[in-house]
């Protein structure tokens, strides 16, 4: 229900003479329960099925029943605080089972929950704060401080104290309608000010029913929780995957900055369901082992991907490791609750330049107008509109801004309303739409949506008089944001490193330009406008070094520090092409504006290149090209993984790899009074007898005859490591468990990696004793 005195609406000029509308495509009408809420839907879960697991952390599993009691103590502590329908709960918590408590917790007030990461500055926190009918907020301790000059009732949240505590586990009673506000997400705004997009549970409602009805998601499914709490991916990570049964991976800050323990998870956990922007998948890619679906875990069937232009290789090299992993791009805008458009990617057209945007989602509406609103035929470039249960209500606090993005349709009967997206769009003969890019000041950043205005403001706080940010596509195929600006006295001494601190104080960091060059002067143009096309070549005027092949060269043994640094450069280059040529390599990776997704890239280059596995952790240690080198010269090369764009090469690399392959001995015991590998040839080598008087029923040791060999530990099997439930464990011959441990434990000893090894041919030699 649309509160007008909060988000209010706007109005269209009348319908032109001879307005078509491509109906045959917008033919989406699907029902579904309109009145339900969100809390309703987990609720019900909880009810029928109390013992499934709905959340797996590194804490633990959480099953619906204990989400359901979890979250009734909290939201009754909060409504006991006075929250309630109509108010806004801001969450800044760490990525634990917790996060997904107060979720629903929040819901369960009749409030809606607006998700701030931990590392948010505290200005932007104080910004957001500030919004009509934000007062409340659900924080971890290490952010009180941020917190605590705010006029704010805040909950520190300590799940064990909640656990103990008296509070009622009975689930609320609360008045409160399908039409009301679930959450809301904060996007980059060009007054300098964030912008909060309110969605109401209806419209999140419709997007489950249309993923669980298409993918047949469920009871089963797991998913992997990557993407930061802020961005509205996680939404339906938290909130979707619960609704129809299934669980949610929960990973931590640290872990889903790691590629490497991300590709782990896959191939070794049940997830079924990956959901991220690209760029986060592109990193992951180069640690996943071709195939890793057919082994024993690596179980990954469906994909999403949105958020920003999915390169035409990605698709296939997902493949390569996951077979049988289905893959949808999908798109969208905040406005329009998450997703609202979809499109199955199977073969790629080698014309085209990125994958299609896809078809409208159930009960949802896509128009493609000119500038006089008249329907654009097949082929024929205009701005995108969105309509129908999708949209969002509106921006907190905003009616002007609403009005002017939120526009009466005029297409449709009665009052409703279409979403003008900024996106340049046209339709193919067959109903897909292209997107085309960008009609206005925004861009996509790592599947963010920014204004460059916001950063422009931000810049121009710092103490730039003038400040032009402009975007570039990289090689990764993201968007990077650089700036640059004149100072307000041509006497300052700031330079642009101090820029980068001091915007960390203002700007979340991937709105952080990549560069920033101080001149005396802005460009202009022949109107006495700010010249952002000069701006930009400023930083693309520089020569671009010529992408390396991105196969595989043999292995080397003998690498420097001199070759990793020269070879590191020239791919830091490949990322960023406006760097000079003879940049060097003792200037700290936060000046020359490399973050965390080229941190993932440059090790998943190591890694192919000379199979050296350095997490991208270590570029945060160590900060300069030169000590990244220096620590890259230590480490033992591995064989790459070869990452080919089709399962078809796959196989025909892994029949050349059989026809040279050599095998890799590894081996392991278990042996009666010994504690490894190192004690049985020691035991050996010294004709020690590992038998042991074993004593009767009476506790007699009757003579020699009585000696046994006597196992220890082999109550320690960890079912679930394997995948293995517990019941399925109890009733498991004993000697197949230690067979299991074994196993594993002979590849480990061989060096190599037995998660990354799912689905390979593995000689196995077994023996015991038989006497």
């Amino acid at each position: 229900m649309m509160d007008v005195g909060i988000f209010g609406i706007g109005d269209v000029p009348a319908q032109p003479n001879g307005m078509r509308l491509p109906m045959k495509w917008n033919n989406t009408t699907r029902p579904y329960d309109r009145d339900v809420r969100l809390e309703s839907l987990i609720e019900a879960r909880a009810s029928l099925h109390p013992h499934d697991v709905v959340a797996v952390s590194d804490e633990g599993e959480l099953t619906f029943s204990d989400l359901d009691r979890l979250a009734n103590k909290l939201a009754n502590h909060l409504l006991a605080a006075d929250v309630g329908r109509g108010d806004y709960v801001i969450i800044c918590l760490e990525r634990t089972n917790a996060y997904l408590i107060t979720v629903l917790a929040v819901l369960k007030t009749g409030a809606a929950f607006i998700p701030i990461e931990i590392e948010e500055p505290a200005s932007r926190i104080a910004e957001i704060a500030a919004a009509e009918g934000v007062a409340f907020a659900v924080i971890e301790q290490i952010v009180a401080g941020a917190f605590e000059p705010l006029e704010l009732y805040t909950v520190v949240l300590d799940l064990q104290q909640l656990e103990r505590s008296q509070l009622a586990e009975t689930r609320p009673s609360v008045g409160i309608a399908s039409g009301d506000g679930a959450y809301g997400i904060a996007t980059s705004g060009s007054s300098g000010v964030p912008k909060i997009v309110v969605v109401a549970h209806r419209s999140l409602v419709n997007l489950i029913d249309w993923v669980g009805r298409s993918f047949d998601i469920g009871p089963g499914d797991m998913g992997l929780w990557v993407s930061p709490a802020s961005f509205d991916l996680s939404i339906f990570d938290l909130l979707g995957l619960p609704a129809l049964g299934a669980a949610v991976r929960i990973i931590s800050r640290d872990q889903r900055r790691d590629p490497i323990a991300c590709a782990r998870m896959l191939q070794r956990e049940p997830i079924t369901f990956w959901n991220s922007a690209p760029a986060l998948l592109q990193t992951i890619i180069p640690f996943l082992s071709p195939h890793g679906g057919a082994g024993r875990i690596g179980k990954l069937r469906l994909a999403f991907l949105s958020g920003d232009w999915i390169p035409l290789s990605l698709p296939g090299q997902l493949r390569s490791a996951f077979a049988r992993a289905e893959i949808i791009a999908l798109g969208g805008a905040t406005e329009a609750t998450v997703w609202s458009n979809y499109f199955p990617v199977r073969d790629i057209d080698p014309a085209w330049k990125t994958i299609p945007y896809g078809r409208p989602i159930q009960n949802s509406r896509y128009y493609i107008l000119g500038p006089d609103l008249a329907a654009c035929d097949a082929n024929v470039a205009g701005e995108l509109y969105i309509a129908g249960d999708c949209l969002a209500e509106g921006y907190l606090g905003d009616v002007q801004l609403t009005a002017s993005r939120f526009v009466r349709d005029p297409f449709a009967e009665g009052v409703e309303r279409m979403y003008r997206t900024g996106d340049a769009a046209r339709w193919w003969p067959d109903g897909t739409i292209e997107l085309l890019g960008r009609l206005d000041n925004q861009v996509n950043v790592r599947g963010y949506r920014v204004d460059l205005g916001e950063v422009e403001v931000a810049l121009r706080r710092c103490g730039l008089q003038q400040a032009v940010a402009v975007a570039i596509e990289g090689a990764a195929g993201t968007s990077r944001i650089l700036a640059a600006g004149a100072l307000r006295e041509a006497s300052s001494r700031v330079n642009a490193g101090e820029l980068r601190n001091a915007l960390g104080g203002l700007l979340p960091s991937y709105m952080i330009p990549d560069d920033i060059r101080l001149l005396d002067s802005i460009p202009l143009t022949a109107n006495g406008k700010l010249d952002r096309r000069a701006v930009a070549q400023l930083f693309t005027g520089c020569e671009l070094p010529a992408d390396n092949d991105r196969g595989h060269a043999p292995i080397r043994t003998n690498l420097t520090a001199a070759t990793l640094e020269t070879f590191l450069r020239t791919e830091i280059r490949v990322l960023r092409p406006d760097l000079p040529k003879d940049f060097t390599g003792d200037r700290p990776f936060g000046e020359i504006g490399l973050g965390s997704l080229e941190f993932a890239l440059l090790s998943g280059r190591l890694f192919t290149e000379f199979g050296l596995r350095m997490s991208p952790v270590e570029f945060y240690r160590g900060r300069t090209l030169s000590a990244i080198a220096t620590i890259a010269e230590t480490l033992a090369p591995e064989a790459p993984l070869p990452l080919p764009s089709d399962p078809t090469e796959t196989k025909a690399a892994s029949m050349e790899q059989k026809a040279g392959a050599a095998a890799i001995v590894g081996m392991s015991c278990r042996v009666a009074g010994l504690e490894s590998l190192d004690e049985f040839w020691d035991t050996i080598r010294a004709g020690r007898d590992c038998l042991a008087a074993s004593a009767d029923a009476d506790g007699r040791l009757p003579g020699e005859r009585n000696r046994a060999g006597l196992l220890k530990h082999i109550s320690g099997f960890d079912a679930k490591f394997f995948g293995i439930t517990p019941r399925e464990a109890e009733v498991m011959d004993p000697r197949q468990r230690l067979l299991l441990e074994a196993a594993w434990k002979a590849i480990e000893h061989a060096g190599e990696d037995p998660g990354a090894l799912a689905g390979a041919r593995i000689g196995r030699l077994r023996g015991r004793d038989r006497r």
